[in-house]
C-alpha cells in the first residue's frame, strides 16, 4: 500500500485523491501507431512507425536509454502505454534533451513501481497535466522533434522503480518493446460487444492475463475486480486471495450484511452477493475511467449479454437471477457500472444573427419585427453614419459652390449684357461725349447705382442747346429698359459735368469793341 506522503518519482505530491483514483496498470500497447506491433525496418508504404533506433548498452550503462519510434513524419498520436497517472508534464525547453515530454508511474503487479516516458513532443502538444490519472490508449500529445532530436519520431522509454521516491531519471532502464510485447492484452478489440470491454478490463487490471469471458466467476476473480476497480486505497489485486479479502472487508468495500457468506477463493459466487457488492461499489465510484463503448454501441452490448441497456442501474434486478455469472458478464456490470465513452464533441451551431443596416439597405428589405441588431451593429453605424453625414456635407458643398458660380455668372452676364448696351446706345461717329456716358452708365449699372437724379435747372438753362446728334438715343430695345433710361439721362449731366468745370471767359468791353471795329 502506497503512503500519501511520499513524492511519487521524486516529483509528485501522493496525495489522498491521488491515492484512490489511481488504479493498478494491466495490459499494455504500444504508444502509437499500431497498439499492437511496431515494424523492425522500415515499410516501403509511408504510415506505420518503425524501430529508428532501439536502446544500447555500453557494459552495464544504457547509453541510448530508449527505443526511437518513427513514421518519416511528425504530428501523429501519442497514447499512454498503459494506466497510470501523470508525474511530469513539461513544455517549452530542452529538458536535458528530451524536450517536451511526458512521465506516467504505472503500478505492476506484486508492488513493482514503473515509470513509461514519451518524450521529443511537439511543443504546445500535452493534453495532460501532473496528477491526472490516464488510461491505457489515452491520447498524451503528439510525435514532434524537441529536445536533442535530429528528425521528428517518439524517444519512448520504459524504467523500473527500486524506490518509489526515487527521481524517475535514476530508475533503472528496461527495454520499453520487450516490456509492451510481454504484456498485450489477449483480446483484441473488435470496437463491438463484449470482446471490446473484456480488453478494457485487461488494460484496467480488473482480470488476469489469459481470462476468458466464457469462464466461471469465482470469489478471488470478483475480489480482483473490487481491488482493482473501486475507488479506495492502493491494493494490489496481486494479494493472496484470502488476504486481499481480508483488506477489502477493512475497508468496507465488500458487503457483510445478513445472509453473507464467506466463500473459498475457488468457490463460484452467486447473483446475489454480485448485486450487494455493486451496490457498495456504486456507492463509492469506479476508477477505471469510461468504459470503451459509446452510448448506443454500449446498450446494445449491455442488452446482449444481460438483457438490459443499463443492468448497473437497476442491481436489485440481478438478485432474483438464477445460476452463477460468468466473468465477461461480471465485466460488462462493471463497463456499465463506469459508463459509455463520450460521445465525440459535435460542432458549436451557429446562432442565426439580424442582418446589419447596410446588409438591409443594399438588399432593400425591412428587418422583421422584433428583430434585434446583430452584435457590432452599434459599431457599424457610427461609420456609416459619418459617411452618410460626410456625402450630405459634401453635397450641400457642391450646391452652395454650384449656386456662388451661377449668381457670379449672373453678375457677369448682367454687367457684359449692360455693357454691350450701352456700348451700342453710344456709339455715333467722332462723338466722344456719348462714349463717355456710355462707360459712366455701364460703371453705374455694373455696380447697382440707382437711377441718377434730374441735373438742376439753373445747370440746364446756362447750358447751350445741343446739336441734334448729341441728343440722339440708343435704338429701342424692351428688354433693356433699364439701360436706355440710364443712358438717356447720362447724357445731359455729362453735360452738365463739363459745363461746370470749364468757367466760360468774360465778355469783351464796349471800348475794346470799338477798337477793334476800327482797326
Amino acid at each position: 500500500m502506497l503512503v500519501a506522503s511520499l513524492m511519487l518519482g521524486g516529483l509528485l505530491p501522493m496525495n489522498a485523491r491521488t491515492r484512490d483514483h489511481w488504479g493498478p496498470s494491466g495490459a499494455f500497447r504500444m504508444p502509437v501507431g499500431d497498439p499492437y506491433q511496431v515494424y523492425e525496418d522500415r515499410p516501403r508504404t509511408p504510415g506505420p512507425f518503425f524501430i529508428v533506433r532501439g536502446v544500447a548498452w555500453e557494459g552495464e550503462r544504457a547509453s541510448h536509454q530508449g527505443a526511437d519510434l518513427g513514421s518519416g513524419s511528425a504530428g501523429a498520436l501519442v497514447r499512454a502505454a498503459g494506466s497510470g497517472v501523470v508525474v511530469s508534464a513539461q513544455d517549452h525547453g530542452e529538458w536535458g534533451g528530451y524536450g517536451t515530454h511526458v512521465v506516467l508511474a504505472h503500478r505492476l503487479p506484486e508492488g513493482v513501481l514503473a515509470y513509461t516516458v514519451y518524450a521529443h513532443l511537439r511543443e504546445y502538444s500535452p493534453r495532460v497535466k501532473a496528477g491526472e490519472c490516464v488510461q491505457a490508449g489515452e491520447v498524451l500529445g503528439r510525435v514532434g522533434e524537441t529536445g536533442h532530436a535530429t528528425g521528428p519520431h517518439l524517444h519512448f522509454e520504459v524504467r523500473v522503480a527500486r524506490d518509489p521516491e526515487e527521481r524517475w531519471e535514476f530508475a533503472r532502464v528496461e527495454d520499453p518493446l520487450a516490456f509492451v510485447d510481454a504484456r498485450l492484452p489477449t483480446y483484441r478489440a473488435d470496437s463491438t460487444g463484449i470482446e471490446a470491454n473484456f480488453e478494457w478490463a485487461e488494460y484496467a487490471g480488473l482480470v488476469a492475463p489469459g481470462a476468458r469471458t466464457e469462464d466461471v466467476l469465482t470469489h478471488g476473480a470478483w475480489w480482483r475486480m473490487i481491488a482493482a476497480g473501486v475507488r479506495g486505497p492502493a491494493l494490489d489485486p496481486g494479494l493472496a486471495p484470502l488476504e486481499l479479502h481480508d483488506s477489502l472487508v477493512a475497508e468496507r468495500m465488500l458487503w457483510t450484511g445478513s445472509g453473507h457468506t464467506s466463500g473459498s477463493p475457488g468457490q463460484e459466487i452467486d447473483w446475489s452477493e454480485l448485486a450487494h457488492d455493486l451496490g457498495r461499489a456504486r456507492a463509492l465510484g469506479v476508477r477505471t475511467g469510461p468504459a470503451p463503448l459509446r452510448r448506443a454501441r454500449h446498450r446494445e452490448a449491455c442488452t446482449d449479454v444481460l438483457g438490459t441497456p443499463a443492468p448497473a442501474a437497476h442491481v436489485s434486478a440481478l438478485i432474483s437471477r438464477e445460476g452463477h455469472p460468468t466473468l465477461g458478464e461480471a465485466v460488462m456490470l462493471f463497463a456499465d457500472l463506469a459508463g459509455p465513452a463520450p460521445e465525440p464533441a459535435k460542432p458549436a451551431a451557429k446562432k442565426p444573427v439580424a442582418p446589419t443596416p447596410r446588409a438591409i439597405a443594399a438588399a432593400g428589405t425591412k428587418p422583421a419585427p422584433g428583430t434585434k441588431p446583430a452584435p457590432g451593429d452599434s459599431l457599424r453605424r457610427t461609420p456609416t453614419a459619418t459617411t452618410a453625414h460626410r456625402d450630405t456635407a459634401g453635397g450641400k458643398a457642391r450646391k452652395s459652390q454650384a449656386s456662388a458660380t451661377a449668381r457670379r455668372d449672373t453678375v457677369t452676364g448682367k454687367a457684359r449684357s449692360s455693357t454691350s448696351s450701352a456700348k451700342a446706345a453710344v456709339r455715333a461717329p467722332g462723338d466722344s461725349l456719348q462714349r463717355t456716358a456710355a462707360k459712366t452708365a455701364a460703371h453705374r449699372d455694373t455696380l447697382g447705382a440707382k437711377t441718377p437724379k434730374k441735373p438742376a435747372a439753373s445747370s440746364v438753362a446756362s447750358r447751350p442747346p445741343a446739336p441734334d446728334s448729341l441728343r440722339a438715343h440708343a435704338p429701342r430695345d424692351s428688354t433693356k429698359r433699364v439701360a436706355r433710361r440710364d443712358t438717356s439721362a447720362a447724357a445731359p449731366r455729362a453735360v452738365a459735368r463739363r459745363d461746370s468745370t470749364r468757367t466760360p471767359p468774360p465778355a469783351a468791353s464796349p471800348a475794346a469793341t470799338a477798337a477793334d471795329t476800327s482797326s
